[in-house]
């Protein structure tokens, strides 16, 4: 999956008709320590991993860079809700 998330759309209001996935969706319905390979553009995220006891990472790599950066997904929305003054 490519594009943008429902979680993002929601946090920087745009239009509902804009997002390609719903991440939510996508984590209820993986197994615990399944890998599942999702671009949002809007979060910067290439991969999600639901971990053995059902924590959810999410995978970032910056162009040119040979190594992948690993973060927590609740973080992730934080951060996100953050930057766009939302709590």
């Amino acid at each position: 999956m490519v594009g943008y998330s429902k979680q993002w759309c929601e946090i920087w209001d745009k239009d509902d008709d804009l997002f390609n996935f719903d991440l939510d969706l996508v984590i209820s319905e993986m197994n615990h320590g399944q890998y599942h390979p999702v671009t949002c553009n809007g979060l910067g995220l290439k991969c999600i991993h639901k971990d053995a006891h059902g924590g959810v990472w999410a995978a970032f790599s910056q162009s040119g860079e040979t190594y992948t950066n690993w973060r927590r997904y609740n973080n992730i929305i934080i951060e996100e809700k953050k930057k766009a003054n939302k709590k």
